[in-house]
């Protein structure tokens, strides 16, 4: 520890304790345990006696041998019931000196550090009130001393707390206690970060303190500009400022990054982003954007919603691809969310296939498309919920095999924009009592709340629901009997209060339950394609085929067009394996009649 000179103390009490500074009439004390001693009264023409000097000397001497923890015991010890006085500064001056000047703090600072170490060591967490009772003046006089309390919180000396009442507490960190027992200047710790990952660490640390209300968002605010100004070239910090957004985007930006990188969570709702910034109007600002999807980070590109079960959840946002592409390169990412369940059908990764119907069918399918379309879908809620009328559009498709009910509903979504949760119904159905049931009604819940959560309402599909919706069965007493009118009545149920699309598709519409029949607001029939649909079929199919081979094999073969698609398929994988057939159309015939199982003559067993 350094010792300080006689000139230097002297010069300190001349400065201080002067009482007319233009004639150097100047009065100097030295505090000496509790008791306090004049050392000196002089003008212009006087000068310290040798006497005086030597004492003086001395008693500095004293002073500079104590360690900083020595003379925060000092201050403690006078600060009690002193109502900061004057006295009490005469007396406290030399001690609040040595701590002021070891830690590069005002004295009134090093005079609250005193107090709030004093606290911190009894694991007690210190507000101003506290303060004010040790010293035995009121709480307001202590409120002026602020911008000093906010400078040692800024300089991590001290910490805030702050209860569930908002009532602001301090303490002082292990770091500080322990320099300080060591006699040693406490040295914030440098943000200068090597790699990305050290820097996203760093910032949690900042946004963490402020979560645990250690420190305010002046001071986090404060606090980030240093650390990206320290880190200028550090990767990250040279990714992010290309991007050239304000502090608030940017703050919020890499707390998606952070969370992703460090703590693999991808998806983070409004209520995780709000307690970044300070301002009510700033945060209202930010939820109702990025509910609407304008906010900036969204507009760019470089957030979007996140996708729950498949299903676009508004209320959640995540990283988009390019934003991590372009902030963080290099990383491992893994993230908590659950992948997409495998029964869930994205609009978007649906491919898109021409299909072929007869009139009447096209006119229908064309029809539902039109009224699916989101600006449709939404007018004709909003007129049926005026008029007190169901709101949900129950449809089903029936028809042959193959004749395109199920790719009918995947061409709709694609258009549409609307997900599809796709019943597995053999997966929905248990052995055990009960469970079906509840599964059944768990899938109708499940789509519930993806209605609630989604911008753009999805599609319940029930494909080859032949087992649910067929007709109930009379005067059941097997317990699978009971167990499929259950399911039945449970759908018929929930039907009746649908609030979004479902659609079933069946190749046994004769055996429809009359109830399921009612319920169903469009039915759609699907024919087996006319001669000229097949030919379009087999030249989309397999472009390579000229107009007068699809006409035969059209005319040829009453096909659905599921069973030219296995052919074309056929043809295709033939094609890889052994190159181009010279005799196309003899391989297609040979295909074609492949496709059909060959019917025995059934030979009859009895009496004659």
């Amino acid at each position: 520890m350094p010792r300080f000179s006689f000139y230097t103390i002297e010069k300190h009490f001349h400065t201080l304790y002067a009482n007319n500074i233009g004639v150097f009439d100047i009065a100097c004390y030295l505090c000496i345990g509790n008791q306090k001693v004049c050392i000196m009264r002089t003008s212009k023409s006087k000068r310290l006696n040798l006497k005086a000097k030597k004492k003086l000397s001395l008693d500095l001497a004293e002073i500079s041998r104590l360690t900083v923890l020595e003379a925060i015991e000092k201050i403690v010890i006078l600060a009690n019931d002193c109502k900061l006085s004057d006295s009490f500064f005469k007396e406290s001056t030399p001690y609040l000196q040595v701590v002021a000047d070891k830690q590069d703090i005002s004295n009134m600072q090093a005079l609250f550090l005193s107090l709030f170490l004093e606290r911190s060591t009894c694991s007690h967490k210190t507000d101003l009130s506290d303060i004010a009772n040790i010293l035995d003046c009121r709480a307001v006089s202590i409120l002026k001393y602020q911008p000093l309390l906010d400078d040692l919180v800024r300089k991590h000396f001290i910490r805030m707390a702050q209860n569930y009442n908002d009532e602001i507490s301090y303490y002082v960190p292990k770091k500080v206690i322990m320099a300080i027992s060591q006699n040693k200047k406490y040295e914030r710790e440098p943000y200068k970060c090597d790699d990305a990952k050290t820097f996203l660490e760093k910032f949690f640390d900042l946004t963490h303190s402020l979560y645990n209300d250690e420190i305010n968002h002046d001071i986090l605010y404060d606090e980030l500009n240093q650390l990206f100004g320290e880190n200028e070239n550090n990767p990250y910090v040279k990714s992010i400022k290309r991007l050239k957004l304000n502090n608030n985007d940017r703050m919020i930006l890499t707390h998606f990054c952070r969370h992703l990188a460090i703590h693999h969570e991808a998806a983070l709702s409004a209520d995780n982003l709000v307690f970044l910034l300070k301002e009510d109007y700033d945060k209202k600002r930010l939820t109702d954007t990025l509910e609407l999807g304008k906010h900036i980070l969204q507009t760019r590109k470089l957030i979007e919603y996140n996708f729950d079960d498949g299903f676009e959840d508004r209320s959640n946002y995540r990283l988009t691809d390019r934003a991590i592409k372009k902030l963080l390169k290099g990383f491992k990412l893994k993230t908590k969310d659950k992948p997409v369940a495998s029964d869930v059908i994205i609009s978007k990764h649906i491919e898109e296939k021409k299909l072929f119907y007869d009139g009447k069918t096209n006119s229908q399918v064309e029809e539902l498309e039109e009224l699916l379309s989101e600006e449709n879908f939404k007018n004709i809620r909003e007129r049926m919920k005026s008029q007190k009328m169901r709101c949900g559009f129950a449809c089903v498709f029936y028809g042959s095999p193959g004749t395109g009910k199920t790719e009918t509903v995947l061409q709709i979504a694609r258009k549409t924009g609307r997900n599809i949760l796709q019943v597995n119904i053999s997966e929905v159905k248990s052995c055990w009592v009960g469970e079906s049931e509840k599964n059944i009604k768990g899938i109708f819940d499940r789509y519930r709340e993806q209605v609630k959560r989604t911008k753009i309402t999805p599609i319940l599909l029930f494909n080859e629901a032949d087992a649910v919706i067929g007709k109930r069965r009379e005067g059941a007493e097997n317990a699978v009997d009971k167990m499929e009118n259950s399911i039945q009545n449970i759908i018929l149920q929930e039907m009746e209060t649908l609030d979004g699309i479902m659609i079933a598709t069946t190749n046994l519409e004769q055996n429809m339950d009359k109830a399921f029949e009612r319920r169903f607001l469009y039915k759609i029939k699907f024919n087996k394609p006319s001669l000229e649909a097949r030919s379009s079929i087999w030249k989309t199919m397999i472009p390579v085929l000229s107009e007068d081979e699809s006409t035969a094999l059209a005319s040829k073969y009453d096909f659905s067009g599921g069973q030219i698609e296995n052919i074309a398929r056929h043809y295709a994988i033939n094609t890889v394996l052994h190159g181009d057939d010279e005799n196309r159309l003899d391989s297609l015939y040979a295909y074609c009649d492949g496709e059909k199982f060959e019917k025995k003559e059934c030979r009859k067993i009895g009496f004659v």
